[in-house]
């Protein structure tokens, strides 16, 4: 057993105070799978909604500015299987299959997310569609996924020699659909 302590600070009324509080914790927490992260990810412009969630979590987001050919993993769903129950108002997705190399023809205004920024680990986690707390899990996928199809995100392990602009988050993509 471990304790963890968490100091927290409130601020009601303009008044700030601060709460120190001890939380023990029998849990131990290990990944089921380990992946080797990434140079970037791309996603489809019809995921401008996701986007916009990794900006809010401050991930660094960009659009490609002109077409771009290379070398891509694609994820190919094996299985999927949705849980027999409601969480936190979600059905939440269980994805298995694998990545595999493939050359692609991407067009301008993908989003291009680098995993080499602050947050490009939560990028990647959020990312991979196996993932255990990642859009896929959280069915944000869910339009997309078949088994035998492709994922609707790829992954790059060397970075994309491309044109890019910076990406903010649009009024419009607030919202998830």
């Amino acid at each position: 057993m471990s304790i963890a302590t968490m100091k927290c600070s409130l601020k009601k009324n303009s008044r700030a105070s601060s709460i120190t509080a001890s939380i023990r914790s029998r849990g131990r927490f290990t990944a089921a799978a380990r992946v080797a992260r990434p140079a970037a990810y791309l996603l489809p412009p019809q995921y401008a909604p996701l986007a916009g969630l990794l900006r809010l979590q401050g991930v660094v987001v960009e659009r490609l500015a002109a077409p771009w050919q290379g070398r891509v993993e694609a994820f190919t769903v094996d299985s999927l299987q949705a849980a027999p129950f409601v969480f936190e108002g979600h059905r939440t997705v269980t994805l298995s299959g694998g990545w595999a190399p493939r050359d692609a023809e991407i067009p301008s205004g993908w989003f291009y997310i680098s995993t080499d920024q602050r947050a490009g680990v939560l990028a990647a986690c959020l990312l991979e569609p196996s993932s255990e707390d990642g859009f896929g899990t959280w069915n944000y996928y869910d339009r997309e996924l078949r088994r035998g199809a492709e994922a609707p995100v790829f992954r790059l392990r060397a970075p994309a020699s491309v044109p890019r602009i910076g990406w903010e988050r649009p009024a419009e993509s607030a919202g998830l659909e």
